[in-house]
């Protein structure tokens, strides 16, 4: 066969693959996706950048896709969550075109550039955790892809030595993430990296960069100050917390796991390579020519990519199965791996061997190549849609069933139901949320001690409760498995036994090692103002 067929059976494959994921994955939605559609619903009703009326806090992990989601909440009912979907398949597409410009920056004048590309396209089409998480509602694909595209002009400016647009998607990095400020830094740099260490032209254009850079970064980290009082969303309070050393191990432990240490494979062979070239060029050329033939686009992704690890290692790593906290920078890992790889051989074979005539002897070895590395995506694939099947199901009988349970028993549009799974209660429900988990609640976020936090519930009055249990109803032995553990601390104050009576209780599901899992509700009591003092 010609080399154009081969080329568009693989096409083929690629798009069918990704078409499979996308289909797998589009039905699905997570719940803290809606905490940010909460936003998007307050902000077209008039009420402002706030989960629940009145209460200014940051609890939304992307301020920009929260942006980006108005239009569609504005348009169509329910909007947010078809203009996730939207968006998620967009930057799917997205991410895979600018893929391919960051491959040809990273090997050059390469004359098998198309296969380098389908290649990538094909790790990224049968990526199962970054297909699941660019559908499931939340940032993930827009980060993946603000990353790619930020390093593709970042790129292309610093081999000119001049240009400043790469300033606009480093600044919405420091918009989409609460950790985005990190790879701002490291952009930064870089930029200042090569800038003084070239000409003066190359100052003056950083100079330029720079203020580029700021006048988008100043304004948003001033809103955030003056609107919500703090630079640091509420998020980063409720769940970083205390770096230690039981949380290193967590997120060590995290990034070896099954679903993540195949990505992390990938990146230590390409860093592995990458130290080589650098080595082998820093003793033949010098440093400034190493990095101006291949040196500085690599470091550059190897750093990012270093970073992001940090992060996860640094917070404890994630529950949610399928590499969520990776999942925003497999994109640059595969792509650096794919560019790296090619080099590799490039710089051992012989001269002339990656030859067209070679086309079916490369093209079987990296099906089989491919193929070793899909038969893991396979079993993921299928755990990961029996996983977010089996947690849709849950969370729109538990959670959203909830909401409209709520919204039958309230009398007001100012009744307050108190709760730790806020995202489609906060979305559905009309009322106002308290997350007793802090999640959405500054001054719970940043009290440490649960017996506390249960106190500050209690001191605001709400008219209700949501509480977890391993059984139907409540009781002191139905708090000593999982999520139901967390209802300890409120068995304790009188206020729950005197105040407040159990009206319904909804099954969410069962598992292993937590048991049964039930959300129970409760209701205020028709009476005098309660007393909030623990026994």
């Amino acid at each position: 066969m010609k080399l154009g067929v081969w080329r568009c059976l693989f096409l083929v494959i690629i798009v069918v693959i990704t078409a499979i994921h996308i289909t797998a994955f589009a039905s699905f939605t997570i719940d803290d996706a809606y905490i940010t559609f909460a936003y998007c619903r307050n902000i077209v009703h008039g009420h402002g950048f706030v989960f629940s009326p009145g209460d200014r806090v940051e609890a939304t992990s992307s301020m920009l896709w929260t942006a980006v989601l108005v239009p569609f909440e504005f348009l169509l009912s329910d909007g947010a969550i078809t203009g996730s979907k939207i968006l998620g398949v967009t930057t799917i597409l997205m991410t895979g075109v600018t893929g391919c410009m960051l491959i040809s920056l990273l090997t050059r004048k390469c004359a098998w550039r198309r296969q380098l590309y389908l290649l990538y396209l094909f790790l990224i089409g049968s990526s199962s955790c970054y297909i699941q998480w660019c559908m499931y509602g939340m940032e993930n694909g827009l980060v993946a892809f603000l990353l790619i595209v930020s390093c593709v002009f970042f790129t292309r400016e610093s081999e000119k030595g001049q240009g400043f647009l790469s300033a606009l998607p480093v600044f919405l990095l420091d918009t989409v993430r609460p950790e985005g400020f990190i790879y701002v830094i490291v952009f930064v740099l870089w930029r200042a990296f090569l800038a003084f260490g070239g000409t003066a032209r190359s100052r003056r254009w950083f100079i330029i960069w720079g203020i580029a850079l700021l006048v988008g970064v100043i304004p948003y980290e001033l809103f955030g100050w003056v609107y919500y009082g703090h630079i640091l969303p509420n998020t980063v309070t409720a769940k970083v917390g205390v770096v230690d050393c039981e949380r290193i191990l967590k997120g060590l432990t995290y990034i070896l796991n099954f679903n993540c240490r195949r990505y992390l494979f990938l990146f230590l062979l390409a860093l592995t390579m990458v130290a080589i070239f650098m080595i082998r060029g820093f003793r033949t050329w010098g440093l400034s020519e190493t990095l101006s033939r291949y040196g500085a686009p690599r470091l550059l992704v190897v750093s990012l990519v270093l970073v992001h690890y940090a992060f996860v290692v640094a917070v404890g790593g994630d529950w949610m199965i399928n590499a969520r906290f990776l999942s925003s920078v497999v994109p640059l890992i595969l792509a650096l791996f794919v560019a790296t790889a090619y080099t590799a051989c490039v710089s051992m074979l012989p001269s002339g061997w990656l030859s067209p005539k070679r086309v079916p002897v490369l093209l079987l070895a990296g099906l089989l190549l491919l193929f070793r590395f899909s038969l893991p995506n396979v079993k993921l694939s299928r755990m990961a849609r029996n996983y977010a099947v089996a947690l849709e199901i849950s969370e729109e009988r538990a959670i959203r069933g909830m909401a409209q349970l709520l919204n039958q028993l309230s009398f007001s549009k100012m009744s307050t139901v108190a709760c730790s799974d806020v995202g489609r209660i906060g979305y559905y429900f009309s009322g106002r949320t308290i997350d007793w988990a802090g999640l959405a609640d500054e001054q719970i976020a940043r009290t440490r001690d649960s017996v506390r936090r249960a106190g500050i519930v209690f001191e605001r009055k709400p008219e209700f409760l949501v509480l977890y249990s391993t059984e139907p109803v409540l009781s002191a032995g139905s708090m000593d498995k999982g999520m139901a553990c967390c209802s300890q601390a409120f068995w304790q104050y009188t206020a729950l036994h005197a105040e407040y009576s159990q009206v319904a209780s909804l099954f969410f599901g069962q598992n292993k090692i937590g048991g049964a899992r039930w959300h129970v509700l409760f209701q205020r009591k028709k009476m005098g103002e309660p007393s909030a003092g623990a026994n």
